[in-house]
């Protein structure tokens, strides 16, 4: 998730970088997107909030145009649904204007995801602390029971009231309170456990650099800005719904080429995402389409389907809808309360539930991998 809090913070104060115009028609519009993309700038705070702008039954017929015949229905129905309901929430704060940062300024973020009800995952990075939160009740709920974790979150809920004392961080984070964590120490615990280099924890510990680490987060600005000038153009889509509408397209292989090879250099430090994804992006043209609302970006539109390699020509549109606000949609300041957890506490509070439920033993391989 950490990935996706820096790539949409940068389209909201970068996407202006595609202005860098070769046409002189394009030249006002141009200047309009650059005005729209500073005065959301200069805040001190902005906000982003990213869904899928389809039903779930126009999200249902891609993803089986996609899985082809052998796809069970319920299952796509049911990942539909939840990919209709999934909303993701961000917001990042500085001591001064956005546009103003030098690299050296810190900037505290916040992010939440959600399917339409309570936040099953928060994460907040504020004065160099990191403090998560998952709400496992609320996750079963939204998506089912399934694996070793969800599959038993009522029960290990129930066992955490008879936890000692010293275990109360523990009881806490498994309660889906906020909790302060150090992600280097889980990291290094889940290789204790048995992990290896690599797996889902590990790259969960170097990914949060992208919150935490202001030379990192310029990087991924500089990325994007230079994927935007380099290839995009700019043209005027008039006015619809009392906000004016812009167009920026991009040569998609060409861009996430571009992207690619200037994420290369932190990739590391980004967890090692799949960066052949990108270099398989369709031979095709993408649009953005923003609108500008009160002279300010208010959002920007997007069709995954036409980043999708594997993609069927019939599959119809995918739009993934991005918000743009100033502000916080949620709050980016430091959980009151909060204590540092500690991953032996962790293991030692699983512990005590095996002990107690032994079906309960698949949680401790779990630990390893951070998987549920």
């Amino acid at each position: 998730m950490t990935g996706v809090v820096a790539v949409a913070v940068c389209v909201a104060l970068l996407v202006g970088g595609a202005v860098a115009c070769r046409a002189t028609e394009q030249v006002t519009t141009a200047m309009r997107v650059a005005a729209a993309v500073e005065r959301l700038g200069a805040r001190d705070a902005v906000s982003v909030t990213a869904r899928l702008d389809a039903s779930p039954r126009r999200i249902e017929r891609y993803l089986a145009h996609r899985a082809g015949p052998r796809a069970q229905p319920w299952r796509l129905r049911e990942q539909a649904r939840l990919l209709a309901d999934l909303e993701f929430a961000a917001a990042v704060r500085a001591d001064g204007p956005l546009r103003e940062l030098p690299d050296s300024a810190r900037l505290d973020t916040a992010a939440a995801l959600s399917f339409g009800g309570r936040d099953v995952l928060g994460v907040k990075s504020v004065d160099d602390e990191l403090y998560v939160r998952v709400g496992l009740e609320a996750l079963a709920t939204e998506v089912g029971h399934r694996g070793p974790v969800l599959r038993h979150a009522p029960e290990l809920e129930e066992l955490t009231d008879d936890l000692p004392s010293s275990l109360h961080v523990a009881q806490s984070a498994l309660r889906g309170r906020w909790v302060r964590v150090d992600p280097a120490a889980f990291g290094e615990f889940a290789e204790v456990l048995g992990g290896e280099s690599g797996e889902p924890a590990e790259r969960l510990t170097r990914s949060t650099s992208v919150l935490t680490t202001a030379d990192v987060q310029r990087h991924l600005a500089d990325a994007v800005r230079a994927t935007l000038t380099g290839h995009g153009s700019v043209r005027d889509g008039g006015t619809r719904d009392g906000a004016e509408r812009v167009t920026v397209t991009l040569p998609a292989r060409d861009a996430a080429l571009g992207l690619a090879a200037a994420l290369r250099p932190i990739a590391h430090r980004l967890g090692d995402p799949d960066l052949t994804r990108l270099e398989h992006a369709p031979d095709h043209r993408v649009d953005l389409d923003l609108a500008l609302r009160h002279g300010a970006l208010s959002t920007l539109t997007v069709d995954l389907a036409r980043l999708d390699p594997d993609a069927p020509a019939d599959a119809g549109p995918l739009p993934l809808r991005l918000e743009f606000a100033p502000g916080e949609v949620t709050r980016v300041a430091a959980p009151g309360g909060a204590r540092e957890l500690h991953p032996q506490d962790l293991l030692a509070a699983l512990t005590y539930a095996t002990l107690r439920e032994p079906e309960l033993s698949s949680l401790l391989h779990t630990l390893r991998t951070l998987e549920l």
